[in-house]
């Protein structure tokens, strides 16, 4: 048998021993398709992700370039209000890769699965002379009322979970999908709309505004900005607004954007079983294009700016 088939053998039988952790898997890896029982409803959504483009696997854990794979598409599953159920992953493994490099990628990988009890169903691997690509495709269970990103109503508060900015000192392959702060929030509070930060806060932010078709001004006083964001800017002239530009511009902080009218911002902020950090960042209004309020009655026009993947 040539080297490769040996290869995807052996990697692939060490990565059906993964266990099936939900009793709605009737047939996991090792058949031809996957059988899964999980009612009328689910959502779907898939990840494509490279080297050179979202990690560096010459200059990165492997184990955190898997779990960064899964946790994209889970943070996906976050922004709908839903359950991540069913994960399916394919690989395509560079032909100098060894087993074990292979198998660190997918450890990785299975053990975000764990953490949020989503099954790895199946997948598919190849190898060639390429950099590596990981695809992966996630089920959920959507809520009653999945969120979309065209909700937002006239008025509506603007909510952002954790903290920005800075995700290129390693918050991009450590972050936390927000799976559990939404699965919280959908079975408790009316989430007019809602997305995730993958671009940036004013990219997505501004989507939200638009695909609403309204305007949406933003404190940007208010705006959590993070440890590593103000790490990155202390030699900067101007430290505090260097790291906030980077809250406001930088991609892949995988947070939660969420619009919710006044009276529910309220009841998400002052609740003692919160998950997560929620902010007030910025509200809706007649118009269109993304703003920042300034010091009595008039804003100021956001030009948003963001990571091109």
């Amino acid at each position: 048998m040539e080297p490769s088939r040996v290869f995807e053998a052996e990697f692939v039988e060490w990565a059906c021993r993964f266990p099936q952790l939900s009793r709605d898997v009737r047939i996991g890896p090792g058949d031809d398709a996957a059988l899964v029982e999980a009612g009328s409803s689910l959502l779907v959504t898939t990840d494509l992700l490279m080297d050179g483009v979202h990690f560096d696997l010459a200059r990165q854990d492997p184990r955190r370039i898997g779990r960064k794979a899964l946790a994209v598409s889970l943070s996906d599953i976050a922004a709908m209000g839903g359950d991540p159920l069913f994960a399916v992953v394919q690989l395509a493994l560079p032909c100098a890769m060894n087993l074990a490099t292979a198998q660190s990628i997918q450890e990785g990988l299975f053990a975000l699965a764990s953490d949020f009890d989503v099954a790895v169903i199946g997948g598919d691997t190849n190898r060639w002379d390429k950099p590596l690509a990981i695809g992966t495709t996630v089920l959920g269970r959507p809520p009653a009322s999945p969120w979309r990103v065209n909700g937002a109503q006239n008025g509506d508060v603007l909510l952002v979970s954790g903290e920005l900015g800075g995700s290129i000192a390693g918050h991009h392959l450590d972050f936390e999908p927000r799976c559990r702060l939404a699965s919280w929030l959908a079975s408790r509070f009316d989430v007019h709309a809602a997305t995730d930060i993958s671009d940036s806060l004013s990219i997505d932010a501004a989507n939200l505004a638009d695909q609403s078709g309204l305007a949406l001004c933003l404190e940007l006083a208010k705006i959590p900005v993070s440890p590593a964001a103000r790490k990155l800017c202390h030699d900067q002239p101007d430290p505090q607004a260097a790291a906030l530009a980077r809250a406001f511009g930088d991609g892949e902080d995988f947070e939660l954007l969420l619009a919710v009218d006044e009276a529910t911002a309220d009841s998400i902020i002052g609740n003692a079983g919160l998950p997560a950090r929620l902010t007030r960042i910025g509200r809706f209004e007649q118009g269109k294009g993304l703003w920042s309020k300034t010091d009595g009655p008039g804003r100021h026009r956001l030009e948003p700016r963001g990571y091109v993947h």
